[in-house]
């Protein structure tokens, strides 16, 4: 992406998500071309898939990126048939891929009736690092905090986790173009 927007105009357009003006955001994009639009919304803030419809009128041809946290089911009521145009990035592979991820959704599935939201499968890795702090005798949460300092790098049921001297995970980021067929 970096790559792409150092070759193509940038244009910033900022809205507040839970009081947004649909005609106010049409006349900021209308006049300007555009071939990409990244959405950088948090909080499962799935509107954003109405403002994929939006321009996507216009901008037929337009690609929106959303950011991982878009990814829930609800995206796929709001973005309706544009979703085809729409990329996610996420911290976990597309499904097919990873036989643990697949079935993690696949039992949450059957138990929840409706897919995991990213965080879940965030949770979940979460839960795995303690219970190996556990495992290992720190029961306290500064004794558990200090063993994953000092291990930093934990093997998963979802892969392996890094983390950085600032405690934020280091791991690849999977670009999935095939929304639908994660929930």
């Amino acid at each position: 992406i970096k790559k792409y927007l150092i070759i193509k105009p940038v244009k910033e357009i900022l809205i507040n998500i839970d009081n947004i003006d649909m005609i106010d955001l049409k006349n900021e994009y209308e006049n300007f071309e555009f071939d990409l639009v990244y959405l950088l919304i948090g909080g499962y803030k799935t509107n954003a898939g109405s403002i994929a419809q939006l321009i996507h009128q216009s901008h037929p041809d337009c690609k929106f990126l959303f950011t991982p946290w878009m990814k829930t089911p609800v995206i796929l009521e709001t973005t309706g048939d544009v979703i085809n145009n729409c990329i996610m990035p996420s911290h976990y592979p597309p499904r097919g891929v990873s036989t643990n991820v697949d079935d993690y959704v696949k039992e949450f599935k059957n138990k929840f009736g409706i897919a995991p939201t990213s965080i879940s499968l965030n949770v979940y890795t979460a839960l795995e690092i303690i219970h190996q702090a556990i495992l290992k005798g720190y029961s306290k949460p500064n004794e558990i905090k200090s063993f994953i300092d000092s291990q930093r790098n934990f093997n998963t049921n979802f892969g392996k986790i890094t983390f950085n001297s600032f405690g934020d995970v280091d791991a690849p980021l999977y670009f999935i173009n095939d929304i639908p067929k994660e929930f």
